[in-house]
């Protein structure tokens, strides 16, 4: 990864979450060099590009406190590149995103007839 971020309680040095993100999707067939071709043509994505743009490849976090780490990790990764404008979170299309980073994420409009096998 890219960058990993981890989450630990201060008074027990217990793990609460992590997350991982890298500068290309995890998405099957699509070449990490050739990642802003793929976007462009499925999404309305022309301000994204590898300067500005980070993937979340990975996130877990203790469920009690999964909706306040997920903001924290996304507002970490902001902070430690300071040229990220973007975070995206690319899914299969029969997949629904962990609830607590549901409502931090939405879907990117898609181009007409386009049958990708993912959402972002």
């Amino acid at each position: 990864s890219l960058l990993s971020i981890t989450l630990e309680d201060q008074n027990t040095n217990k793990i609460i979450a992590q997350a991982c993100f890298n500068d290309y999707p995890n998405i099957h067939g699509v070449s990490p060099k050739k990642w802003e071709e793929w976007l462009n043509e499925n999404y309305d994505a022309r301000k994204n590009n590898s300067l500005n743009t980070l993937f979340m490849h990975f996130f877990a976090a203790n469920s009690e406190f999964s909706i306040s780490s997920a903001h924290e990790l996304i507002r970490s990764a902001f902070k430690a590149v300071t040229e990220c404008h973007y975070i995206l979170l690319c899914v299969p299309l029969n997949q629904v995103p962990d609830p607590s980073l549901s409502h931090l994420f939405t879907e990117m409009k898609k181009r007409e007839n386009i049958n990708a096998n993912s959402k972002c």
